[in-house]
Order: structure tokens, then C-alpha cells, then sequence
């Protein structure tokens, strides 16, 4: 009925999504800004809230727009697409580019993938990739596992890997055109 506040950290940019990730920790998705408070990239961050009064970063991963042309991830607003396992260090969500360079433009899809421990943080495991230089047709919307297996979904594929190693594609199934 009467919350107060314990602490409060202040870093470039925002988080549009959080969650509690352990016991110590608080997953963020959003996005970094500049000076001017101008967005500039998809940020994925670790805050280390086990001193409540003093939160910080642990963790962080930048994606800038400079990279990439454009960089974006449902997750940002929709939970349902983000795949979040404390037990096996697992983070999970759709990633997507778009880039458009000498009057010609290029679209990547897929599942961005990160392994995290309490010594070495975040660490980026892979990208699933169900678009590369397409048309923006390929919309990657869920990641699942069983056991070790690693299952993305687009409305074009079901590609089947594992989570130590996303990048390497056991299966792909083409989905059929509506």
C-alpha cells in the first residue's frame, strides 16, 4: 500500500521491459541514447540489484543502430517473445535488421541468443537466422527448448539447434505459404 523507493540507478536510455533474473539480478531490454537523448541502439542488460540502495550494471550488450543500419526486437514490448531460463543461463529473443545502403536495403531475421553466469555476465551465443537480405517478409516471433535442444519459429521456418550451439542448424522445416 505505501511503496517507497530502495534505490535507483541512472543509465543512458531505458528499459521498456524488466524481470527479476535470480535472486540478485534484473534482466533489461531496451533501448541506449546519446547525450541528446536521442535512441541509438537495442540494449539487453544484467543490473546486479543484491545491494537494493545501489543498484548497477553488471551486464550489457549494445546493438547500435551505426552497425546495423536499424536494430529491433519485439521483445522490447511483447514478454511472450522474450525465452528467459535463470536455471540454464539462457536469454532469448527475436532480433531483426534493417540496413539500406547505395538504394539498396537489407532485412535480417531471427533469434538472438545469450548465455549468462556471474563471472563473465552476458555473453552473446548466437544468432538463429531466419532472414538474411530478404524482403521484410520473415517476422521470427518464439524460442523454445527441451532438454538441450534450441527450437526457433517464423512464420516461414521451425529450425531446430541446440543451446549450446544456435548458430548450427540440426533441422529446418519450410513452412508452407498461406
Amino acid at each position: 500500500e505505501q511503496p517507497e523507493i530502495e534505490g535507483e540507478l541512472e543509465i543512458p536510455g531505458f528499459s521498456t521491459y524488466l524481470q527479476p533474473f535470480g535472486e540478485n539480478y534484473m534482466l533489461g531490454i531496451g533501448f541506449n541514447a546519446d547525450n541528446d537523448g536521442r535512441t541509438n541502439g537495442l540494449k539487453v542488460s544484467i543490473y546486479d540489484i543484491s545491494d537494493k540502495e545501489n543498484p548497477t550494471v553488471f551486464s550489457e550488450e549494445i546493438f547500435y543502430y551505426s552497425d546495423f543500419g536499424w536494430a529491433w526486437s519485439s521483445a522490447t514490448y511483447n514478454h511472450k517473445d522474450l525465452l528467459v531460463s535463470v536455471a540454464k543461463g539462457l536469454i532469448a529473443l527475436p532480433f531483426s535488421t534493417y540496413d539500406y545502403d547505395n538504394n539498396v536495403y537489407s532485412y535480417n531475421s531471427g533469434i538472438i541468443v545469450f548465455h549468462f553466469d556471474e563471472t563473465d555476465g552476458l555473453v552473446n551465443a548466437g544468432f538463429v537466422q531466419h532472414a538474411e537480405n530478404s524482403v521484410e517478409d520473415v517476422y521470427v516471433y518464439k524460442s523454445k527448448f527441451i532438454s538441450e535442444y534450441f527450437y526457433t519459429v517464423s512464420n516461414k521456418y521451425i529450425k531446430v539447434s541446440t543451446i549450446e550451439d544456435p548458430e548450427t542448424i540440426l533441422y529446418s522445416v519450410e513452412l508452407p505459404n498461406e
